[in-house]
């Protein structure tokens, strides 16, 4: 009986494991998307022969950045709470919702979600474009 619930258990981490691989492969492909569809724009905006105004493309840039940003913080959100829930379950906290794939109590939320753009990989990374953008606007603007 005890084999067959550590091997349940395992099982179980081995579920949360995928989820958390899956949840930072999609982080990932937002940002590599993220780079893909900016550049995209900028040469779209650069091969532009006639003189059109920046300013179109850049709240475009700005658009496209936010919503990646989102969605990588929502990425970003959800690996989070499995990284707790599997923490929890190693260290025995979790034994009332066992086999349960549902993110802590103190992990969820809109202040949790938020959290995330202040971590380094996110608010490095989609900071650094942002500001990268203002600095393109201001050298094509003048």
């Amino acid at each position: 009986m005890d084999t067959i619930k550590t091997e349940i258990n395992e099982k179980h981490l081995e579920f949360i494991q995928n989820t958390i691989t899956k949840m930072s492969r999609n982080s990932f492909q937002a940002k590599a998307w993220s780079i893909t569809v900016l550049s995209a724009i900028l040469v779209f905006y650069i091969s532009k022969t006639e003189n059109t105004s920046f300013n179109l493309y850049f709240a475009l840039l700005i658009g496209v950045t936010f919503l990646f940003c989102l969605i990588d913080m929502y990425y970003t959100y959800l690996e989070s709470g499995y990284r707790c829930l599997y923490n929890s379950i190693i260290k025995g906290k979790i034994r009332k919702y066992q086999y349960s794939m549902k993110i802590p109590f103190k992990k969820q939320g809109i202040e949790q979600f938020f959290k995330t753009f202040i971590s380094i990989h996110i608010g490095i990374f989609y900071g650094s474009i942002f500001i990268g953008l203002i600095i393109i606007k201001y050298l094509i603007q003048n």
